[in-house]
């Protein structure tokens, strides 16, 4: 198994940095898209890409502020299967994985077939880092989607053909 982790950003400087190296903990490697970040999100993804290497960070720069968000989780794709993917991760640029999950994250991920997701709780930080939602609201109750096994049909986007 080959997990690539997939980060859209924008403007995130004040997390990033602490949210690609969560994931590069638990990612073989990590796909960062810059959406038009007016701050020093992509100056940031590059120096983490210069550090870690560009076989662990890859970044890739959207210069149009125009959000087209399956073209840009496509072109993480494309840059993932580059890197041998066989699992993807997607990885928002303000979460992190729960510390309990690191140890098991890597077996859960790898006992999933080509086609099928891996759905985990979301638990939902609310008014401070050391409370979270626990109530019955849909944010409360959430699983979200956070590492597929590829296939070859596998896109974000409608191919070529439609």
């Amino acid at each position: 198994m080959r997990l690539i982790g997939l980060m859209l950003a924008r403007n995130s400087e004040w997390v990033i940095n602490a949210s690609a190296r969560a994931a590069l903990a638990w990612c073989d490697a990590l796909v960062i898209l810059d959406h038009s970040s007016t701050d020093d999100t992509l100056g940031i993804a590059q120096r983490m890409r210069d550090s870690w290497g560009s076989e662990r960070v890859v970044v890739l720069h959207e210069t149009s502020p125009e959000w087209r968000e399956m073209d840009h989780r496509q072109r993480t794709l494309d840059a993932a299967r580059e890197l041998g993917a066989t699992h993807v991760a997607n990885v928002d640029d303000d979460e992190i994985l729960t510390g309990n999950l690191l140890g098991s994250i890597s077996d859960r991920a790898a006992a999933i077939a080509p086609g099928e997701a891996l759905q985990l709780p979301w638990i939902s930080v609310w008014d401070g880092l050391d409370r979270y939602r626990d109530d019955d609201s849909h944010w409360s109750r959430s699983q979200v989607h956070v590492v597929f096994a590829l296939t070859p049909q596998t896109r974000y986007r409608a191919a070529g053909d439609g």
